[in-house]
């Protein structure tokens, strides 16, 4: 009975060995794992070079678990049988009341530092006289879960805000960490909800303190797709997520808004770009995502004036709620275009500057491409 017993683990060990391997040499490869939104490594080049110098043996490392069989589904047997065993997170992420959130705890006050001279050199290379240059920081969702969870530990992002309001003394500092809430968030992911920072008064905050002022009302839109939104945390942990609907707003202005974008293949020439609901992150629907510079007109602005906002990703659904204050509104991302290029692409002499960034990026600023 034992020779048997014995006999079918190794029975079935080896048909799992078979099976496995046999769908990692026949099944095709994998380019883009949508859940965790990034492309998968590749079989590397194999030659002489790359076997001698050990990086064919480096790359296959990564290779090998990025292209195994039924590997989304084992992703997310790990995360539940991790919830279950109480652990507190699940790949760096956790939740909290329904709302996954990412670790995120060193403060890397040296990269913060190096933000605002990054910031301090584009400011006196672009602002005209007469204009204003505005830095308003956006707190990530840990901000205000860790106001209630002290299970997991919080980066002291009012530190960091202080870094920089000391270190960049010449600009007129516009603070958002006491205007919304983790509730105002996505569930699934990390990007505020563009219909809340509309009701909880972010724009306007924003709008005021640049003087200017809104006044049009925004009609609520979804499509079917946009109800199934799940977010960069739900690939991230490989938990099982509820999907959550995605609302965009509309106006008068935004409808009549003529968009261009520049370093990126982009059609359309409008605020939404629902060409990108099929793509990685359907968050990108807003302004195109990550785009180098994006240039809106209003073509019914009740006048002259223009912004440049230097911006991430959280920049993209803020800026529509601004269109009907300006005639013109230009997004800079100096994640993906370097400053040394950008006086070929943009005029500022007659425009404030608003920088819009987003803790984590200044806390990891050698992403920003001001040398």
């Amino acid at each position: 009975m034992k020779k048997l017993s014995n006999l079918i683990t190794i029975t079935l060990f080896c048909a799992i060995l078979v099976t496995f391997g046999a769908g990692a040499v026949l099944l095709p490869d994998t380019e883009i794992s949508k859940s965790e939104r990034r492309y998968l490594t590749q079989f590397p080049e194999l030659t002489w070079t790359t076997v001698t110098d050990g990086t064919f043996m480096q790359n296959i490392e990564k290779y090998l678990p990025d292209q195994f069989p039924m590997r989304e589904g084992f992703r997310s047997l790990k995360a539940v049988f991790e919830k279950l065993t109480l652990r507190l997170d699940s790949n760096d992420i956790y939740e909290y009341q329904g709302h996954l959130v990412s670790l995120d705890y060193e403060l890397k006050e040296n990269l913060v530092e190096k933000a605002a001279v990054k910031l301090n050199k584009v400011k006196e290379s672009l602002l005209t006289e007469g204009h204003t240059a505005y830095l308003a920081i956006i707190p990530p969702k840990n901000y205000f879960i860790g106001k209630y969870d002290s299970s997991h530990p919080v980066m002291d992002y009012e530190h960091l805000q202080e870094i920089m309001w000391e270190s960049c003394p010449d600009f007129t500092h516009i603070d958002l960490f006491d205007t919304f809430t983790y509730g105002d968030f996505y569930k699934t992911d990390s990007h505020w909800r563009q219909e809340m920072i509309e009701a909880e008064g972010v724009a306007d905050h924003l709008s005021e303190a640049m003087g200017v002022q809104r006044t049009e009302n925004y009609t609520h839109n979804t499509t079917d797709q946009l109800q199934q939104f799940k977010g960069v945390y739900a690939g991230q942990s490989a938990l099982p997520v509820k999907a959550e609907t995605m609302y965009y707003l509309t106006s008068e202005s935004i409808d009549s808004a003529v968009v261009t974008y520049t370093g990126a293949d982009i059609e359309e020439n409008t605020v939404y770009t629902f060409s990108k609901v099929e793509g990685t992150d359907m968050y990108d629907i807003f302004l195109g995502g990550a785009v180098p510079l994006v240039e809106i007109v209003n073509p019914i602005a009740e006048n002259d004036r223009e912004l440049v906002i230097f911006r991430d990703s959280y920049g993209s659904s803020l800026a529509p709620l601004l269109i009907e204050c300006y005639s013109r509104i230009t997004l800079v991302d100096l994640r993906y275009i370097d400053f040394t290029f950008l006086p070929q692409f943009l005029d500022a002499a007659d425009a404030d500057l608003l920088f819009l960034y987003s803790t984590g990026i200044l806390n990891d600023s050698e992403m920003l491409k001001v040398r």
